[in-house]
């Protein structure tokens, strides 16, 4: 294929040369930030994001591995995010039984209190609503019935933890203060307190009118603070590529390496919103004033940018803009690529992100050196 119809096609918003392995790299990045988000790296059936089915993706991948097609170095990638399982449900119910047997070793019972492990407490007592009405599986039954002291019945045990303003606010400082956002899920536990569950009712009485306008200052003066759930996240995501801008200077994240898989997933999910006009406008002025900020996915541009990577390369090593005619740098006519990006500039058909790139490189000028009717370098004048 020509290079005119190559740079012709990358010019199209969204063209990737190889859409499978793209696709396969979103499932990858979504799943890792699933894991980062809940502590586990295994999304749910149904789950989804932003239209991308990740469940579903996640699924399609174990049949892979079990079929033998998923390849060595992708099912290694999975194996390395934290809570991966190749077949979740037996992995994950083995899990909560061996913390169900440590907790009952020490305790001497099985009444998991919430603020314990809140997740274990909701497993003992699904297993116990699901034995009371016979559908609870016979060979889970058996291995429950063999920790030496479990009961079908809870205790009278109630749980010590109520809902305490005063300790809801000095924790959610606390947490703001170690993670950089003030929100959990309503299952997390902090510091052994259910606080996500505190959370969503805080949210809960906020909304109905039921707060103290006292505790309202209070938790709004919690820095990154918002009562919608999204907007406490969308503020946390942008404040953290704000950050990376000021210490690298621009957003050229592909060649950087300190800004985390969820900001960049965060990042493409704006774009994403933008293209389908689902983004408030006035995020899109604030993304639109980062430095180097760009609607268009660098991963989009990678053939153009392996080319630009090769004239970067070569003036930077030569400190000069001159290339010879029909050089050759990686088998790659490097002098015809950059006559044909002035041309675009010229003709202004060049994205403005091209065009800011091109004008990082040293030497980089938008006028040719030589004289196109002869190949010799113009005369200055």
């Amino acid at each position: 294929m020509s290079e005119d119809k190559i740079a012709r096609l990358n010019l199209i918003s969204g063209w990737s040369w190889n859409p499978i392995d793209d696709r396969w790299e979103l499932g990858f990045n979504l799943t890792l930030a699933f894991g980062e988000k809940y502590g586990y790296a295994r999304p749910p059936e149904g789950n989804a994001v932003d239209g991308f089915r990740l469940g579903s993706w996640a699924n399609s991948q174990r049949i892979d591995y079990k079929d033998g097609t998923l390849s060595k170095d992708r099912a290694e990638r999975l194996e390395s995010l934290d809570g991966w399982s190749w077949i979740p449900k037996t992995d994950k119910t083995d899990e909560l039984l061996q913390r169900l047997n440590e907790f009952a070793a020490l305790n001497g019972h099985c009444d998991i209190p919430t603020t314990e492990d809140n997740n274990l407490c909701l497993y003992v007592r699904r297993c116990r609503t699901r034995y009371a009405s016979n559908t609870l599986d016979e060979q889970l039954r058996r291995k429950l019935e063999q920790i030496p002291s479990w009961t079908w019945a809870a205790s009278d045990k109630v749980d010590a933890l109520r809902g305490n303003d005063s300790l809801t606010v000095s924790l959610l400082y606390q947490l703001e203060k170690e993670t950089g956002i003030p929100h959990l899920s309503k299952t997390q536990l902090f510091h052994g307190q259910p606080l996500g569950r505190w959370l969503v009712n805080l949210r809960q009485r906020f909304f109905r009118g039921q707060l103290d306008v006292n505790l309202i200052k209070q938790i709004e003066a919690v820095p990154g603070w918002n009562w919608k759930v999204n907007e406490t996240y969308w503020t946390y995501f942008f404040q953290d590529i704000q950050r990376y801008t000021k210490l690298h200077g621009d957003l050229l994240i592909p060649y950087r390496s300190d800004l985390s898989d969820s900001s960049k997933s965060w990042i493409n999910r704006q774009r994403l919103l933008k293209r389908q006009g689902r983004l408030d406008s006035s995020k899109a002025e604030l993304l639109e004033k980062l430095p180097g900020w760009s609607w268009e996915p660098l991963t989009n541009l990678s053939p153009w940018m392996k080319k630009y990577d090769l004239v970067k390369n070569f003036m930077m090593r030569e400190k000069t803009s001159i290339i010879p005619k029909g050089h050759l740098e990686d088998g790659i006519r490097i002098s015809s690529w950059v006559g044909y990006q002035r041309r675009l500039h010229r003709e202004q058909n060049l994205t403005l992100e091209k065009i800011r790139l091109l004008e990082l490189i040293p030497y980089w000028t938008w006028e040719s050196p030589f004289d196109t009717t002869n190949g010799k370098m113009a005369s200055s004048k």
